[in-house]
């Protein structure tokens, strides 16, 4: 009984382990997202990169890169590229790209992640 268990709540555990992982990626994401809609309140445009938001390089683990910018549309855009999250590397080279549209709302959409990972808003 207790192997059966095991083999049931082990692989759960780490899909947990492995979203939360994502996450804490992703709100590296929502940093940049204030700093875009503050930068846009004060200049009326998109920033050219994280750069001139004064952002700092991408610290978290598992986060590869963080680009900002604008899209063809002329929305502003943050995407972010996932790296090695642990050992878990089902989610390398994704992008989670989230994007404000002129109503000011922001999207979430993914490339390269399975979906069992991501956060409802990008499925």
């Amino acid at each position: 009984i207790l192997g059966i268990l095991a083999a049931i709540a082990l692989p759960a555990y780490q899909d947990y382990i492995n979203r939360s992982k994502l996450a804490t990626i992703r709100l590296e994401g929502q940093t940049a997202k204030r700093a875009i809609e503050q930068f846009r309140a004060n200049t009326d445009r998109c920033p050219r990169d994280a750069e001139e938001l004064g952002l700092a390089a991408p610290s978290t683990p598992g986060l590869e890169s963080l680009e900002v910018g604008s899209l063809d549309d002329g929305s502003c855009a943050v995407e972010l590229t996932i790296g090695m999250l642990g050992t878990y590397s089902g989610a390398v080279g994704g992008r989670l790209l989230m994007a404000q549209g002129e109503d000011g709302l922001w999207t979430c959409s993914a490339e390269g992640i399975p979906e069992k990972m991501l956060p409802s808003d990008c499925r």
